[in-house]
């Protein structure tokens, strides 16, 4: 089972670590514990939401560039705001999975534990 961090116990990044993460993110590519990092620092520091804004504006703007020839009317500020937002939510979701997962194997457990203790009173008190 892949291992969720809880926002308390997300590593802190720095923002020379950030900035190593930053294609990897634009590119899909930052999962889990790193993406959670990675999003927290970004709530937290200015410099590197720029930073990210202009390897993300840069990027986006090849992409178009490659595809049609030209930029033509394109919302790149709004397209990364929902990325992160996307990625939020994705984290959020992740995060809510493994918690009602670790709910899940502890009922489980508890309820075997239960049978084998009513069996053994079975086999004692006969």
């Amino acid at each position: 089972m892949t291992h969720i961090m809880t926002r308390d116990s997300v590593e802190k990044l720095s923002c020379a670590e950030e900035e190593r993460l930053v294609e990897p993110y634009i590119r899909d590519q930052l999962r889990g514990a790193k993406l959670s990092a990675f999003l927290k620092h970004l709530d937290s520091c200015e410099s590197c939401r720029e930073e990210l804004e202009i390897y993300y504006m840069i990027d986006t703007g090849l992409k178009q560039l490659d595809r049609s020839g030209d930029l033509g009317p394109m919302n790149i500020a709004g397209s990364l705001k929902q990325k992160v937002a996307a990625s939020h939510a994705k984290m959020h979701f992740l995060r809510n999975l493994y918690i009602g997962s670790v709910a899940v194997y502890t009922l489980t457990v508890m309820a075997i534990v239960m049978t084998m203790l009513l069996q053994i009173r079975v086999w004692i008190f006969k």
